[in-house]
This record gives structure tokens, sequence and C-alpha cells, in this order.
């Protein structure tokens, strides 16, 4: 009983922490999963909860980001906001033509699927799976490097790792 009563408030709380906008715009992409989306006429930095792209100065960063404007930018999307980081970066779900971008990365092979937040779409490991097994973007690279440790890693290390440029 007390599982059942913790699942119901679980949902609850869930729900009222999100909030979803059906009609938002991408206004700049900042890298692969970090974008300025246009909510209601107020601007959000916003962050995909699902993924994780290459930073701008990492390997593979460029053309992730490169790839995600050519196919976002100026674009009307669905946002749904689940929280808040510690960068005050909404924390999201956004979607582009009914296409969600965690799902259009993971597929392209432009970013790793979260470890954290398996739970919250356990279907995009499938996606990435698929990627990895075929090669495809950052995984044609035996050593690419995950961000999380990428983000580590001290400035000499950076500048020596030229395995996947």
């Amino acid at each position: 009983m007390k599982s059942l009563l913790l699942f119901a408030f679980t949902l609850i709380l869930f729900d009222a922490i999100c909030q979803s906008f059906p009609d938002g715009k991408i206004l700049r992409v900042i890298d692969g999963d970090t974008y300025v989306v246009s909510l209601n006429g107020v601007s959000y930095h916003c962050r995909l909860v699902n993924v994780d792209a290459p930073e701008k100065d990492q390997p593979f960063g460029l053309k992730v980001r490169d790839s995600a404007s050519s196919f976002i930018l100026g674009k009307d999307c669905q946002v749904i906001i689940v929280g808040f980081d510690v960068y005050n970066r909404a924390l999201t779900s956004i979607s582009v033509n009914h296409i969600s971008l965690d799902s259009l990365l993971l597929a392209r092979g432009w970013a790793w699927y979260t470890p954290s937040m398996q739970a919250f779409k356990p279907e995009l490991r499938s996606i990435e799976a698929n990627a990895t097994i075929n090669n495809i973007g950052l995984w044609n690279c035996a050593a690419a490097i995950p961000p999380w440790i990428w983000r580590s890693m001290n400035l000499k290390d950076k500048r020596l790792y030229n395995l996947c440029r």
C-alpha cells in the first residue's frame, strides 16, 4: 500500500513540476543539447534532459551543433520543462515537427543517452545502440570521449587528445 501511495504521489508531483508549451520557437543553438527557445514571448536556455552531446571544444562538438542548427534553428517546437539545473537552464524535452530532438541526436550518432535519466525515456537506449552498431556520427571513432568525462579533463589532456579530430 505504501508503494502505491508513493507512486501516486510521485505522479502528482511530476505532473505539477512539468510545464508543457506547444508553441515555442528555437532562437539559437548553443551546442548540441542546449538551445535558446522562445516560450510565450520569454527566452529560456533549454538543456535536453535525456542526452549529453559533445562540448563545443570537444571533438565532434561543432559538427553536432551545426547539424542540430540545420534541422531546428528558427523552427517552431513543442517543449516540456521538467525542471531547472544548477545553471538555471530549463531541463527539457523538445520536439520539432513531432520528432524529439533527443531521438534525432541519438539516431544521427551525435549524443550519448544520459545514464542518470534512463528511466525517463528508456526507448532511447535502442536508438543509441543502433547508431553505435552502425558506426554513425561520433560512433565512427572508437575513441570518442563522453562529455561528462571530457568536462573533467584538464586543459593539457584536452589539447593532447587528437584521436577523433
